[in-house]
């Protein structure tokens, strides 16, 4: 059985409309160099907006079966925060990874 690790990566719209700021973040790459040694792969990846808010959301699937959750959860959170951040140039907030 598949173990998914979801990510969501959220930011608030202030200097620019919210479907620029989408476009921007879904534009940000997911780091498969980093995954795919830790048998980790994309099974989706969507990025959405509500009002001024935007979520990108990344589902990732182990094909190692479950990893050593107190090692591998902080990292996940981090992933892609600072290159969202920094692409963006607006505040990113990680919500705690959720494993099933």
């Amino acid at each position: 059985m598949p173990h998914h690790y979801t990510l969501v990566y959220s930011a608030i719209a202030t200097n620019v409309a919210a479907t620029t700021l989408a476009a921007a973040m879904a534009a940000v790459p997911v780091p498969t160099d980093i995954l795919t040694p830790l048998g980790l792969s994309v099974s989706s990846d969507t990025t959405s907006t509500s009002g001024d808010d935007v979520t990108r959301t990344v589902v990732l699937v182990s094909s190692m079966g479950p990893l050593p959750d107190e090692q591998i959860t902080p990292a996940l959170e981090q992933l892609m925060a600072p290159a969202i951040a920094l692409a963006l140039s607006t505040p990113v907030v990680s919500a705690p990874v959720v494993m099933t």
